[in-house]
């Protein structure tokens, strides 16, 4: 007869989920969560996204990733996106749902801008499709070495999300 041994506690977390932030985890509102002043009294979770976060802690590494254009578009800065991230840290941290890392991504390509008659002189206006914005894969890679691992080390990578890019961004992490 063999007993199996528990090691889960001992087991690297080899499966990564990241997170959409707006839409996803929070309800978005009128779109471009954060645009105004009030955006604390705005904060509503979806149902159930805390007790998701901690069911996902007992065996999974979790991100937040979340492309903000409205940085780019001129609504806020990327000062406020790291106030509204912290905030539902400490939020989901007090219903012990553990985020191992919050990413974002401010930026747009040229093309992108210049359809949509923003400011091109802006440090958020770059030449190409940006990196780190979803679909792109540059916000897992960037989490994957906070982590201390490279991507190659998350034998699952899950993105759960309400758009296009999300879903594209779990298919380019294969």
């Amino acid at each position: 007869e063999h007993i199996k041994e528990d090691k889960d506690s001992n087991q690297p977390k080899n499966i990564l989920v990241a997170l959409d932030r707006d839409g996803t985890l929070i309800h978005d509102g009128d779109g471009y969560f954060g645009k105004s002043d009030d955006w604390q009294e705005k904060i509503r979770f979806y149902e159930g996204a805390a007790e998701m976060i901690k069911t996902l802690n007992s065996f999974a590494r979790v991100i937040v990733s979340t492309n903000q254009i409205g940085v780019a578009r001129g609504f806020y800065e990327p000062k406020r996106v790291k106030e509204i991230n912290q905030f539902l840290d400490a939020l989901l941290k007090k219903q012990e749902a553990v985020v191992d890392g919050w990413y974002f991504s401010p930026y747009v390509e040229r093309s992108w801008a210049e359809k949509n008659d923003l400011d091109l002189s802006t440090p958020w206006v770059l030449d190409t499709f940006p990196e780190t914005r979803k679909p792109e894969i540059g916000m897992l890679k960037l989490a994957a070495a906070d982590l201390g691992k490279d991507i190659s080390f998350y034998k699952k990578i899950f993105v759960i999300g309400n758009s296009l890019d999300d879903l594209n961004m779990a298919l380019n992490a294969g």
